[in-house]
């Protein structure tokens, strides 16, 4: 039995992919499942690490100029093309589409041209355009939160969260009486973040907590960089690396975390019981890093602070009043059951 899933760009995509994967594969142990990406994210690498096959396509997202929106028609055109033959290869039972532009090409050729049929999981408060188009003409749809159902209008939605690892599922926190905080900006890095850690680590130069600190592989040596031009040093109470390949781990040991408000940084947060100062990415399409923070905090899992307000002296300050305050150190891992409700829609379809 073969499932193939389209997931590109961030890990935010790409992680949920797997995690899907990994429960397929847990409940058909003949399930082969290989994955459709582009060669411009993080896909090869996450799924290569997860020890699935993946398979290549072009496409890329839609620009409002008028030569990349031609390029981009042109890609996703040849993608279509792409993606019809290697499913016409692989005979897959299913098509799932975990996010990113990847998906537009595949979900189309699956359905309007191999009348297979297709699945799309949509993490945001609010719904990308590319799952927008393709909901239009998927057999199922599920979503992370219970506001994004209203972005598919006239279709059956489930809500069944967010899928993430079962790496992150009934984590024991191993809480050191030293605190750590964890600090990340997503898959790619964030120089906002960057530069405030940066001026963090300047200004303050005994801090009374570890930091584990993410720059982002592209904007590593930079950091590094600029951190001996000011004369820091790297001890035991500072750890700068490029990305975190071991996530798991490093949420356990966190006592707060610093990051973006990507709805599958949420999800993983919210599984774990870490709280969080949330950072959006205010490019974030309709805003809705912003939106999925905001839900957050109202929820009283963590505080927000936006990028234009944010200095090194307000993360120190929020720091600080979040590891002082009761209702954030004692905070518990909530349940995440998304991956068994995603697999209840698309088990009757598996079976056929």
């Amino acid at each position: 039995m073969n499932v193939v899933i389209a997931a590109g760009g961030t890990a935010g995509h790409i992680n949920p992919g797997i995690a899907i994967a990994d429960k397929i594969r847990e409940k058909n142990s003949d399930a082969k499942i290989h994955f459709i990406g582009t060669e411009y994210g993080l896909e090869g690498k996450l799924v290569g690490n997860a020890g699935y096959p993946i398979h290549y396509i072009h496409s890329k997202g839609l620009s409002k100029n008028p030569i990349k929106l031609c390029k981009s028609m042109y890609y996703n055109f040849k993608g279509v093309f792409e993606a019809k033959e290697i499913l016409k290869k692989l005979h897959p039972k299913v098509v799932i589409g975990m996010g990113g532009y990847v998906c537009g090409p595949v979900l189309f050729a699956a359905k309007k041209m191999l009348n297979l049929p297709v699945f799309i999981h949509e993490s945001n408060s609010i719904a990308g355009k590319t799952n927008k188009f393709v909901g239009n003409f998927a057999d199922g749809i599920a979503v992370g939160f219970s506001k994004t159902k209203e972005d598919f209008t006239g279709k059956a939605v489930i809500v069944t969260g967010n899928p993430i690892r079962q790496d992150f599922m009934n984590l024991t926190r191993q809480l050191k009486e030293e605190k750590t905080v964890l600090i990340f900006g997503g898959s790619q890095g964030a120089r906002a973040i960057n530069n405030a850690v940066v001026e963090l680590l300047s200004n303050y130069h005994e801090l009374p907590y570890k930091i584990v600190y993410a720059t982002g592989e592209k904007q590593y040596d930079a950091v590094i960089d600029e951190l001996k031009s000011r004369n820091i040093s790297l001890n035991d109470k500072i750890e700068i690396k490029p990305y975190i390949d071991d996530m798991p781990k490093e949420l356990a040991e966190a006592t707060i975390a610093v990051s973006r408000a990507g709805a599958l940084t949420l999800s993983e947060l919210e599984a774990c019981g870490v709280p969080a100062i949330l950072i959006p990415l205010p490019t974030a399409a309709e805003n809705h890093q912003e939106k999925n923070a905001r839900m957050f905090e109202a929820e009283g899992r963590a505080k927000v602070i936006l990028e234009r307000e944010l200095t090194s002296t307000k993360l120190k300050m929020t720091i600080d009043e979040m590891l002082k305050s009761e209702k954030y150190m004692t905070l518990k891992g909530i349940s995440n059951h998304a991956c068994d409700s995603f697999y209840e829609m698309i088990e009757g379809y598996l079976k056929k």
